[in-house]
């Protein structure tokens, strides 16, 4: 067996599908000093996301996270209403 997949038994959690929970999951993980390792079918990410909002619940991971501000930056005008 190689040296990286002994090393990769030895990460106690397999996330499999780098989608947004996948990815929240190991971040969140990560966050509480869990090691990780995350399986994806994609090679990179997608050119299209698949969401065009976040909720409420989404956004308080966020900022637990340090990230919402960026998150939401990246989102419509905070006057946007949806239609």
């Amino acid at each position: 067996m190689s040296e990286a997949a002994d090393e990769a038994l030895q990460i106690p959690v397999a996330i499999v599908g780098g989608g947004p929970v996948g990815l929240m999951l190991a971040l969140l993980l990560d966050r509480h000093g869990v090691r990780t390792v995350l399986f994806n079918t994609e090679e990179t990410t997608r050119w299209h996301p698949k969401g065009s909002s976040q909720g409420a619940r989404t956004m308080e991971y966020y900022r637990q996270l340090g990230i919402a501000a960026k998150v939401r930056a990246l989102g419509p005008p905070a006057d946007h209403r949806p239609t």
